[in-house]
Protein backbone atom coordinates (compact mmCIF):
# COMPACT_ATOMS: atom_id res chain seq x y z
CA UNK A 1 0.00 0.00 0.00
CA UNK A 2 2.75 2.40 -0.98
CA UNK A 3 0.28 4.82 -2.49
CA UNK A 4 -1.79 5.09 0.70
CA UNK A 5 -1.32 5.96 4.30
CA UNK A 6 -3.63 4.46 6.79
CA UNK A 7 -5.58 6.43 9.32
CA UNK A 8 -7.36 4.10 11.72
CA UNK A 9 -10.49 5.32 13.50
CA UNK A 10 -12.06 3.31 16.30
CA UNK A 11 -15.80 2.68 16.13
CA UNK A 12 -18.34 1.64 18.73
CA UNK A 13 -20.67 -1.28 19.08
CA UNK A 14 -23.87 -0.65 21.00
CA UNK A 15 -25.28 -3.69 22.79
CA UNK A 16 -28.98 -3.13 23.40
CA UNK A 17 -31.25 -5.10 25.70
CA UNK A 18 -32.85 -8.26 24.36
CA UNK A 19 -36.65 -8.47 24.41
CA UNK A 20 -38.15 -10.81 27.00
CA UNK A 21 -41.81 -11.66 26.39
CA UNK A 22 -43.90 -12.06 29.54
CA UNK A 23 -47.22 -13.78 28.81
CA UNK A 24 -50.10 -14.29 31.25
CA UNK A 25 -50.78 -18.04 31.25
CA UNK A 26 -54.28 -19.15 30.19
CA UNK A 27 -56.44 -20.29 33.09
CA UNK A 28 -59.73 -22.15 33.50
CA UNK A 29 -62.15 -22.40 36.37
CA UNK A 30 -65.72 -23.50 37.01
CA UNK A 31 -68.54 -20.99 37.52
CA UNK A 32 -68.85 -20.16 41.21
CA UNK A 33 -65.28 -21.20 42.10
CA UNK A 34 -62.52 -18.83 43.17
CA UNK A 35 -60.08 -17.68 40.53
CA UNK A 36 -56.96 -19.82 40.25
CA UNK A 37 -53.54 -18.36 40.96
CA UNK A 38 -52.52 -16.24 38.00
CA UNK A 39 -49.11 -17.07 36.56
CA UNK A 40 -46.91 -15.93 33.67
CA UNK A 41 -44.46 -17.55 31.27
CA UNK A 42 -41.26 -16.03 29.91
CA UNK A 43 -39.76 -16.37 26.43
CA UNK A 44 -36.70 -14.76 24.91
CA UNK A 45 -33.88 -15.42 27.35
CA UNK A 46 -30.48 -15.49 25.63
CA UNK A 47 -27.13 -17.14 26.35
CA UNK A 48 -28.79 -20.09 28.07
CA UNK A 49 -30.22 -17.90 30.80
CA UNK A 50 -33.44 -18.64 32.65
CA UNK A 51 -35.48 -16.70 35.16
CA UNK A 52 -33.23 -17.81 38.01
CA UNK A 53 -29.91 -17.31 36.18
CA UNK A 54 -30.42 -13.89 34.59
CA UNK A 55 -30.46 -10.36 35.90
CA UNK A 56 -34.28 -10.30 35.79
CA UNK A 57 -35.72 -9.50 39.22
CA UNK A 58 -39.21 -8.93 40.55
CA UNK A 59 -42.45 -10.23 39.11
CA UNK A 60 -45.20 -9.06 36.81
CA UNK A 61 -48.57 -7.97 38.14
CA UNK A 62 -51.42 -10.13 36.86
CA UNK A 63 -55.12 -9.41 37.32
CA UNK A 64 -58.58 -10.17 35.98
CA UNK A 65 -61.98 -8.62 36.55
CA UNK A 66 -63.61 -12.08 36.84
CA UNK A 67 -65.01 -12.98 40.27
CA UNK A 68 -66.74 -16.13 41.57
CA UNK A 69 -70.11 -14.81 40.39
CA UNK A 70 -68.92 -13.92 36.88
CA UNK A 71 -70.98 -15.83 34.31
CA UNK A 72 -69.60 -18.45 31.96
CA UNK A 73 -67.35 -16.84 29.37
CA UNK A 74 -63.83 -15.61 28.68
CA UNK A 75 -62.19 -12.86 30.72
CA UNK A 76 -58.90 -11.10 29.97
CA UNK A 77 -55.94 -11.51 32.30
CA UNK A 78 -53.98 -8.27 32.17
CA UNK A 79 -50.25 -8.17 32.77
CA UNK A 80 -48.19 -5.15 33.77
CA UNK A 81 -44.49 -4.96 34.55
CA UNK A 82 -45.20 -4.86 38.28
CA UNK A 83 -41.79 -5.03 39.96
CA UNK A 84 -39.96 -6.58 36.97
CA UNK A 85 -36.52 -5.10 36.35
CA UNK A 86 -33.53 -6.12 34.23
CA UNK A 87 -30.41 -4.54 32.81
CA UNK A 88 -30.08 -6.84 29.81
CA UNK A 89 -33.75 -7.20 28.84
CA UNK A 90 -36.75 -5.09 27.97
CA UNK A 91 -40.20 -6.53 28.54
CA UNK A 92 -42.95 -7.23 26.02
CA UNK A 93 -46.15 -7.93 27.99
CA UNK A 94 -48.89 -10.17 26.56
CA UNK A 95 -52.34 -10.54 28.14
CA UNK A 96 -53.90 -13.95 28.68
CA UNK A 97 -57.44 -15.19 29.30
CA UNK A 98 -59.46 -16.90 32.00
CA UNK A 99 -62.18 -19.28 30.80
CA UNK A 100 -65.12 -19.68 33.17
CA UNK A 101 -66.85 -23.00 32.42
CA UNK A 102 -70.32 -24.20 33.52
CA UNK A 103 -70.75 -25.69 36.99
CA UNK A 104 -72.18 -29.19 37.13
CA UNK A 105 -75.81 -29.38 38.23
CA UNK A 106 -77.44 -32.68 39.10
CA UNK A 107 -81.18 -32.96 38.53
CA UNK A 108 -82.72 -36.04 40.18
CA UNK A 109 -86.26 -37.34 39.83
CA UNK A 110 -87.76 -37.60 43.32
CA UNK A 111 -89.04 -41.06 44.31
CA UNK A 112 -92.84 -41.33 44.37
CA UNK A 113 -95.43 -43.77 45.71
CA UNK A 114 -99.10 -44.30 44.91
CA UNK A 115 -101.72 -46.96 45.43
CA UNK A 116 -102.85 -49.33 42.68
CA UNK A 117 -105.67 -47.81 40.61
CA UNK A 118 -104.87 -44.24 41.61
CA UNK A 119 -103.50 -41.52 39.36
CA UNK A 120 -99.81 -40.76 39.45
CA UNK A 121 -98.68 -38.02 41.83
CA UNK A 122 -97.08 -34.90 40.45
CA UNK A 123 -93.56 -35.92 39.44
CA UNK A 124 -90.97 -33.61 41.01
CA UNK A 125 -87.21 -33.18 40.92
CA UNK A 126 -84.43 -32.17 43.29
CA UNK A 127 -81.32 -30.19 42.40
CA UNK A 128 -77.76 -30.48 43.69
CA UNK A 129 -74.78 -28.35 42.70
CA UNK A 130 -76.00 -24.76 42.75
CA UNK A 131 -73.27 -22.25 43.62
CA UNK A 132 -73.15 -18.63 44.80
CA UNK A 133 -76.25 -19.16 46.96
CA UNK A 134 -78.37 -19.77 43.87
CA UNK A 135 -81.42 -22.04 43.66
CA UNK A 136 -83.78 -23.41 41.01
CA UNK A 137 -85.17 -19.91 40.43
CA UNK A 138 -82.10 -19.05 38.30
CA UNK A 139 -83.05 -21.73 35.79
CA UNK A 140 -85.18 -21.06 32.77
CA UNK A 141 -87.74 -23.73 31.92
CA UNK A 142 -88.21 -27.07 33.61
CA UNK A 143 -86.88 -30.58 33.12
CA UNK A 144 -89.17 -33.17 31.53
CA UNK A 145 -90.18 -35.91 33.98
CA UNK A 146 -92.34 -38.92 33.04
CA UNK A 147 -93.15 -42.53 33.82
CA UNK A 148 -94.86 -45.29 31.86
CA UNK A 149 -96.96 -46.20 34.94
CA UNK A 150 -100.64 -45.32 34.70
CA UNK A 151 -103.79 -46.10 36.74
CA UNK A 152 -103.96 -49.59 35.19
CA UNK A 153 -100.33 -50.49 35.90
CA UNK A 154 -99.97 -53.53 38.19
CA UNK A 155 -98.16 -53.31 41.51
CA UNK A 156 -94.41 -52.91 40.94
CA UNK A 157 -91.65 -50.42 40.49
CA UNK A 158 -91.57 -48.13 37.45
CA UNK A 159 -88.72 -45.88 36.39
CA UNK A 160 -89.20 -42.13 36.45
CA UNK A 161 -87.40 -40.80 33.39
CA UNK A 162 -85.90 -37.34 33.35
CA UNK A 163 -84.54 -35.25 30.46
CA UNK A 164 -83.50 -31.65 30.01
CA UNK A 165 -86.94 -30.57 28.77
CA UNK A 166 -86.85 -26.79 28.49
CA UNK A 167 -84.37 -26.20 31.33
CA UNK A 168 -81.72 -23.58 30.53
CA UNK A 169 -78.98 -21.60 32.22
CA UNK A 170 -75.58 -20.99 30.68
CA UNK A 171 -73.80 -21.12 34.03
CA UNK A 172 -74.73 -24.75 34.70
CA UNK A 173 -74.16 -27.79 32.57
Amino acid sequence: AGNYTFHLVAGSLAVTPATLTVTADPQTRVYGAANPGLTASYAGFVNGQTLGTSDVTGSPELSTLAVAGSPVGSYPISVTAGSLAAGNYTFHLVAGSLAVTPAGLTVTADPQTRAYGQTNPVLTVSYAGFVNGEAAEVLGGVPAVSTVADTNSPVGSYPIVISLGTITNGNYG
